[in-house]
């Protein structure tokens, strides 16, 4: 079995190192592909879905497998629910912000400053639309709305089963009984 080991730094890569990366190994044709996510875990919400789109198009025999070495934000969370195979460092946590609340916000000070207000007609930032659409994908795994505004430790997240095949996870459940 050919495996792909790839880590990826989600603090200090920058768009282009991380889209080379992965296309790198993607390129590989590996029979796994395994990712370590380091570094603080936020990244634009852009450069999610890029990735997420990248992963999505693998060969469909690559067995994908991702272990969160850092605690996750927001959009960061969906390259790790994607995978085949998920892990979580323990004491990690993750934080969503709120779709719905990112969307009501006035957005026009931001505007001001951006000195785009008048020139465009759309008035919500780029990262509010995309970070919406990571949401309506999160939520096929994790009621988004409900977890969102708080950080969600390891023993939080077994409830909604993302974790249950991790030998981690089963050694952190034994802790516990």
């Amino acid at each position: 079995m050919k495996t792909y080991r790839l880590v990826l730094n989600l603090a200090d890569d920058g768009v282009k190192e991380l889209y080379n990366k992965v296309l790198k190994a993607l390129e590989a044709q590996p029979d796994r592909l395994e990712i370590d996510l380091i570094g603080l875990g936020h990244q634009k919400p852009d450069t999610i879905l890029m990735i997420w789109d990248m992963l999505l198009k693998r060969d469909p025999k690559t067995i994908l497998s991702v272990h969160a070495r850092t605690s996750l934000f927001d959009g960061c969370l969906l390259l790790l629910l994607i995978a085949d195979e998920r892990r979580i460092r323990p004491k990690s946590w993750v934080q969503l912000d709120s779709p719905s609340k990112l969307k009501e916000t006035d957005w026009a000070e931001l505007e001001d400053k951006a000195t785009r207000r008048g020139k465009n007609l759309i008035h919500e930032p780029t990262f509010v639309t995309d970070y919406c659409q990571i949401a309506e994908l999160m939520n096929e795994y994790l009621p988004v709305e409900k977890i969102s505004g708080q950080r969600w430790a390891l023993e939080n997240l077994k409830e909604y089963g993302l974790l249950l095949d991790s030998q981690e996870e089963k050694a952190f459940q034994e802790c516990f009984k």
